[in-house]
C-alpha cells in the first residue's frame, strides 16, 4: 500500500489554472515555478511552495514542508527563487527515493554488497566456461581429468535415482521379456 502511494505521488500533475488544460499538465518546475508565482517577482512564498508540492501530488505534511523550505531558502528572505526551488525540489525527490529503498529493506550498502556478489559471481562463471572449453580443446592432462569426470558424474546422477522407480522400470521389463518369450513360444 505504501508503493502504491509513492507511485501516486509520482504521477504528473494536474493543471491549476484554465490556461494550461489545452497543454496538458505542467510537469517542467521551471513551469509550475512560473505558473505559482503569482506576483511575477521571481520567488514564491511557502504557501505556493505547497501549493506547487500539492499539484505535484507530492503530499507533504506542513511541518516538514516548512523544513524543507527553510532548509532551501539559503538568502534568509522567507521567498524562494528558482535555484532555491529546484534545490528543494532535489531534495525532496533524493528522500523519496531514500524512502521507497528503506520500505523495501534495502540500504546503499546491501545494493552494493548485491552488486558485488553478483560481479563475482559472473566472473567465476566466465572463468569456469573459459577452463571449460579450454579442457576440451587441448590434450592435456587436465583435459583427461574433466573428460573422465563426466561420465562418472553422470554415473553418479543415474544411480541417484529413486529406489522404488527402478524396481518398476526392472518389472516393466521383465514383463516385456516374457510376453515376447510367449510370442516366440507360441503361446
Amino acid at each position: 500500500k505504501q508503493l502504491q502511494n509513492i507511485v501516486r505521488r509520482l504521477k504528473p500533475p494536474k493543471p491549476m489554472n484554465k490556461d494550461n488544460d489545452e497543454n496538458g499538465p505542467v510537469s517542467d518546475p521551471a513551469d509550475l515555478f512560473k505558473m505559482f508565482d503569482k506576483d511575477k517577482d521571481g520567488n514564491i512564498t511557502y504557501g505556493e511552495f505547497m501549493n506547487i508540492l500539492k499539484n505535484m501530488n507530492l503530499h507533504v505534511t506542513p511541518e516538514k514542508g516548512k523544513k524543507l523550505f527553510a532548509d532551501a531558502d539559503v538568502s534568509g528572505n522567507l521567498h524562494l527563487s528558482y535555484a532555491e526551488f529546484d534545490t528543494a525540489l532535489q531534495t525532496l525527490y533524493n528522500g523519496t527515493a531514500g524512502n521507497v529503498l528503506e520500505m523495501l529493506g534495502l540500504s546503499t550498502g546491501m545494493i552494493v554488497g548485491m552488486f558485488v556478489v553478483t560481479l563475482v559471481t559472473l566472473l567465476l562463471l566466465f572463468l569456469f566456461i573459459f577452463f571449460g572449453i579450454a579442457a576440451f580443446t587441448t590434450g592435456s592432462n587436465f583435459g583427461a581429468v574433466v573428460n573422465s569426470i563426466l561420465p562418472i558424474s553422470a554415473g553418479m546422477a543415474s544411480a541417484k535415482e529413486k529406489k522404488g522407480q527402478m524396481q518398476e522400470k526392472i518389472e516393466a521389463i521383465k514383463a516385456k521379456i516374457e510376453a515376447s518369450l510367449d510370442n516366440l513360444m507360441g503361446d
